[in-house]
């Protein structure tokens, strides 16, 4: 029930055709593969933005499930995945996903489940394509999605190996 609030106040309270897509596609999630998500909007709450605080909001974290989504789906969304060429019975694993949107220069960010990238679809590549998704960053693990983004981590932890190569030459 809280995430059908969520979803449904994300899309009367901001009217944006990105979060509507962030949450079509998180109906598409395979119930026995839980993965624990934030799902946060800045909109509804300021301590969803950057930086993001995970040990304080744990509170935000959901296990993902294709029960919870369908609900989800069967209330606001009735037919949404053949819409999109998906079906329940297709075996989905699960994703964590981040969003940061401009609307009227007003950044926004939106921390849910989804779906993970594959060959034939690209969460992240729908979101972008309407146009006001600054950035977009799928993630496979427990609570991933809390970070600010996982560029960064890498190169962070690359740091010290690039540093003993240039200082080898």
């Amino acid at each position: 029930a809280d995430t059908l609030f969520l979803v449904d106040s994300w899309l009367t309270d901001m009217g944006s055709s990105t979060l509507a897509v962030l949450s079509l596609l998180a109906l598409f999630l395979h119930q026995g593969e839980a993965i624990r998500c934030y799902v946060c909007s800045s909109q509804r709450d300021s301590s969803c933005k950057d930086p993001f605080n995970s040990k304080q909001h744990e509170h935000l974290l959901t296990h993902c499930s294709q029960e919870t989504m369908r609900n989800i789906g069967d209330n606001i969304f009735p037919g949404v995945f053949s819409n999109f060429g998906y079906h329940t019975s297709q075996p989905e694993e699960f994703a964590c996903v981040k969003a940061v949107t401009k609307n009227y220069d007003r950044e926004e960010v939106v921390r849910s489940c989804s779906i993970p990238r594959a060959d034939t679809f690209d969460v992240c590549s729908q979101l972008k394509a309407r146009g006001d998704v600054t950035f977009c960053q799928t993630c496979n693990s427990d609570s991933c999605n809390g970070a600010r983004g996982l560029a960064p981590l890498a190169l962070l932890a690359a740091a010290p190996v690039l540093a003993l190569l240039f200082n080898k030459y």
